[in-house]
């Protein structure tokens, strides 16, 4: 029987580790590329006001 750390490793093995994300208005579908230490919550959609969101 694998390891816990073994098992860990091997289901983190097939995620991209640097894919891009965006910031996404969930009103207008405003899309803005997300800059890492800044949460996209923060961050308001220039065309409609309304708080982004993550998506990856």
């Amino acid at each position: 029987m694998p390891r816990r750390n073994q098992k860990n490793r091997q289901k983190n093995r097939n995620r991209p580790k640097n894919r891009p994300t965006k910031c996404i208005c969930p009103n207008c579908g405003y899309k803005e590329q997300h800059i890492q230490g800044k949460p996209c919550n923060e961050k308001r959609c220039p065309e409609c006001q309304t708080n982004l969101k993550r998506k990856s």
